[in-house]
């Protein structure tokens, strides 16, 4: 595989990936701290379900939330462009250090969404 695409595809999934747990940590705080029934006056009347606790907010707070499976299928359609034009994928000896950076983003993100907030 080129370098160029190699490249390419290593900043796709990491911007994809950094997308992703900013938008499953956006709908945490946003389960957290939007009201439980709709205010029409602020227009929070989007419901969304975390898990059964309903919570309503604004549309474009809505889009942000959900973005994260957006980018989920960003990648997975990159990587079917990809084998079918270079024939393989590219392996995970070739990201060289994108797993340390991936793997603080995922504790970060852990850490953020299980510690307890009063």
């Amino acid at each position: 595989m080129p370098r160029v695409a190699l490249l390419a595809w290593s900043a796709l999934v990491q911007v994809c990936f950094v997308g992703f747990f900013a938008s499953l940590n956006y709908f945490t705080y946003l389960s957290r701290h939007s009201p439980k029934s709709p205010v029409a006056g602020t227009g929070q009347i989007i419901e969304l379900n975390n898990h059964g606790s309903l919570f309503y907010v604004r549309f474009w707070e809505a889009i942000l939330a959900q973005s994260g499976l957006g980018l989920v299928i960003t990648i997975a359609a990159t990587a079917g462009l990809l084998r079918w034009r270079y024939g393989k994928m590219p392996e995970a000896s070739d990201y060289r250090g994108s797993g340390i950076v991936m793997g603080a983003l995922i504790l970060g993100s852990a850490i953020y969404m299980f510690w307890p907030i009063s």
